[in-house]
C-alpha cells in the first residue's frame, strides 16, 4: 500500500526584534505597491500581468520574512487574480469583467499587510521599552557603595554606561587610596589586586 505524501506542518513564526525591524520596511514597500496599483491600467491591459507582478513580489517578501511553511505566510498570501471554483457557460473570466473581485482582493491584501506592519511595530516598540526598564531595574537592585552610586548612578540612568563605569572605577580607586592610607602609593596597591 502506497503512503500518502506528508504535508509539511504549518508553524507560527515569532521574529526576533532585529528580524521584525528589518521586515517592517520590506512590508511597507509591498504595501505601497498595492496602494499605488492603477486599476484603470489593469482593466485596459486585461491580462493580469501587473496583478501577477505585484502578487509575486508581495509573496516573495512574505516568504523571505516568515518562511514558506509558516502560518503567517499562508494567512497573508497575496492572490490578486480572480480565481473561479465553478465555471458557468457564458461567464466572463476576464480581468476587466471582474474588476470588482480584483479591487476587493487588493483591499484585503492592503488590510493584511497593514496589520502585519502594526503587529511588528508593536513588538519592536514594546521590547525597546522593556529592555530599557529591565536595565534600570537591574541597576536599581545592586547594593553599591554610596560613593560608587554617587559617582555613577546619574550617568547610568541617562544611558552613559561607559562613562558610568569609568566614574565607578575612579571612585573605587579613591576609596582604596583613602582606606589604605597609602595616598599616592595606592597605585601600587591596585596593581597587586
Amino acid at each position: 500500500m502506497a503512503r500518502k505524501p506528508s504535508i509539511p506542518e504549518r508553524k507560527s513564526i515569532v521574529l526576533s526584534d532585529t528580524q521584525a525591524r528589518a521586515a517592517i520596511p520590506k512590508l511597507a514597500a509591498r504595501l505601497k505597491e498595492l496602494a499605488q496599483l492603477d486599476f484603470v491600467v489593469v482593466a485596459e491591459a486585461n491580462d493580469g500581468d501587473e496583478l501577477d507582478r505585484v502578487s509575486q513580489k508581495a509573496n516573495s517578501t512574505l516568504r523571505s520574512i516568515y518562511g514558506p511553511d509558516s502560518i503567517e505566510y499562508r494567512e497573508n498570501e497575496v492572490i490578486l487574480r480572480p480565481q473561479f471554483q465553478v465555471f458557468i457557460s457564458g461567464m466572463d473570466l476576464s480581468i476587466r469583467g471582474n474588476m470588482h473581485v480584483v479591487t476587493g482582493k487588493v483591499k484585503s491584501a492592503i488590510t493584511r499587510l497593514t496589520t502585519l506592519i502594526e503587529i511588528l511595530r508593536e513588538q519592536v516598540e514594546g521590547t525597546e521599552e522593556d529592555s530599557a526598564s529591565r536595565v534600570l531595574r537591574s541597576y536599581e537592585g545592586l547594593d553599591l557603595h554610596p560613593e560608587i552610586a554617587r559617582a555613577a548612578s546619574k550617568l547610568y540612568r541617562d544611558g552613559h554606561y561607559s562613562s558610568a563605569v569609568e566614574q565607578s572605577v575612579k571612585a573605587l580607586n579613591g576609596l582604596v587610596r583613602i582606606r589604605s592610607g597609602l595616598g599616592v602609593q595606592s597605585r601600587h596597591l591596585m596593581d597587586r589586586i
